[in-house]
């Protein structure tokens, strides 16, 4: 999720310049891709590598916890001027490119994972492998070859299923974590989009005309 993080103190250590400071407007969730601003007024883009919390008043680190003083480290930069503020895009970069397995649909295994995910029960404890033959270690297999893989790449993987009147259903698998990350757009052919968020990490859902 986005957030400004106003650096207070920036000491270097290796290969990696730690930052302390602390949030004033957004929220900072965990690691994730990033701009630093330096005093002369450059801009260059980074990535929050891990961080450490004094003083924690909550989670995620917001601007009204004032107590609060966040530290990050991010890659060593060239400029050796003070970095003066972060800010942070998002858990989800932009992909490279996208890739179309719209045919995972006819495999047993797209749907055992889908199971074992939803349907875990104290009753059913593997359902993937009772209903459909497929164990969880086959079923991780699966997904690090026709997930992972392309998402290591940079290349987002979406499925694509056709609805009546020249509409369609969208998900696409992106590379990362956004705190809102699941949503359902109606994309009618005006600009209007209307959005509703149903607060699961790492997939958005498209549906379209």
């Amino acid at each position: 999720m986005p957030f400004t993080f106003e650096a207070l103190e920036t000491t270097p250590d290796g290969d990696e310049l730690v930052l302390r400071g602390r949030v004033v407007s957004g929220a900072y969730f965990g690691p994730e891709s990033a701009v630093v601003r330096f005093a002369d007024g450059e801009e260059i883009s980074t990535h929050v590598h891990s961080h450490r919390i004094e003083h924690p008043e909550g989670w995620p680190v917001l601007p009204e916890h004032r107590e609060t003083v966040l530290i990050l480290r991010i890659p060593l930069p060239a400029n050796e001027l003070r970095i003066t503020t972060l800010i942070g895009l998002g858990a989800i970069s932009r992909a490279k490119a996208r890739i179309d397995i719209s045919h995972v649909l006819d495999e047993p295994e797209f749907w055992a994972m889908q199971l074992d995910l939803h349907c875990t029960s104290e009753e059913v404890e593997e359902p993937g492998l009772e209903w459909l033959g497929i164990t969880q270690r086959d079923a991780a297999d699966w997904y690090e070859t026709q997930i992972q893989e392309p998402i290591n790449q940079g290349v987002w993987p979406y499925i694509r299923v056709l609805l009546p009147s020249s509409r369609y259903i969208e998900l696409e698998m992106a590379g990362g974590i956004e705190y809102q990350g699941l949503s359902i757009r109606m994309r009618p052919p005006n600009p209007l989009i209307k959005n509703m968020s149903l607060g699961k990490p790492g997939v958005a859902v498209d549906l379209k005309h």
